[in-house]
């Protein structure tokens, strides 16, 4: 069924919660009415292909890590902040596990698909990092989505959601953060309707779902954490990689996205959420 944001596809039995949270994040996007409602931003590092993306809220900061091994942050109005250079290249995702207070990113390789960890405070990686038994990934594709959902079960804090480029699927792992000598830990896969193509994600503590996008199918995959789908939206642009979610009180009012054009010709798009149907054209 197609989708658009001003019609949403609903998965039974979740229709009426997902109506809800539309009409509470539209509301939101329209009483803040601050910034324009798709907005590229004004400068990226020279050569920096942005495959990841993560809002701190704490720290007021977006981050983006680039594949070409170099991280960087900028301030809320989407002016360059800093640059950190990596040592390792073929990092493709970004996620912070508590966006309020986090001193830690944390990042995801290619292949061999794995999770590794980075200080704010120090500048630098610090050599942790967690291999992902049974992710699909091959020397040219891989781990290209990450992100982190606090639980208060059994597996609290939470999970690590992490997305295939080779099957377009979500594989959820438990990372004991304590302990590097353990793998992470195999918890439960979704089956997205991608063939391939999945290359980014975010969790939203707010309303408790996962969003999944595609750049190769151009669109926008919402989940909840047990894996239910809950809706399937289009993407303005191509090649969408990267994403993450500014949060207000009122919920969501912005969603970053990236579009991966190579080194030279990448750009960090900034729309109102839900995304205007006038950046589309």
């Amino acid at each position: 069924t197609q989708s658009t944001w001003g019609v949403l596809t609903l998965v039974p039995p979740m229709h009426v919660f997902v109506v809800a949270v539309a009409v509470i994040l539209a509301t939101a996007a329209t009483a803040s009415g601050a910034f324009s409602e798709c907005l590229e931003l004004d400068k990226l590092p020279e050569k920096f292909e942005p495959t990841g993306l993560g809002w701190h809220h704490g720290l007021q900061r977006l981050f983006a890590v680039s594949s070409y091994a170099m991280l960087a942050s900028f301030d809320p109005e989407g002016a360059l902040d800093k640059t950190w250079p990596l040592p390792v290249a073929g990092l493709e995702a970004l996620t912070i596990i508590n966006p309020d207070i986090s001193t830690e990113l944390y990042l995801g390789q290619s292949f061999p698909a794995a999770i590794l960890e980075f200080s704010l405070a120090e500048g630098a990686l610090t050599g942790r990092e967690w291999l992902l038994p049974g992710f699909p990934a091959t020397p040219t594709d891989g781990l290209s989505g990450l992100t982190f959902a606090m639980m208060n079960n059994s597996y609290a804090p939470g999970l690590f959601f992490v997305c295939s480029s080779v099957d377009g699927n979500i594989y959820v792992y438990a990372v004991d953060l304590f302990n590097v000598t353990i793998h992470a830990r195999s918890v439960f896969n979704i089956s997205t309707p991608w063939d391939s193509g999945c290359t980014g994600m975010h969790y939203e503590p707010v309303f408790n779902l996962v969003y999944a996008i595609s750049d190769v199918n151009d669109e926008m995959l919402v989940y909840s954490v047990e894996g239910g789908l809950v809706a399937r939206l289009p993407l303005p642009h191509a090649h969408q990689q990267g994403i993450t979610m500014r949060m207000s009180s009122g919920g969501k009012e912005e969603v970053f996205i990236t579009d991966n054009k190579g080194l030279t010709g990448s750009h960090i798009w900034r729309y109102e959420y839900p995304i205007p149907k006038s950046c589309f054209s």
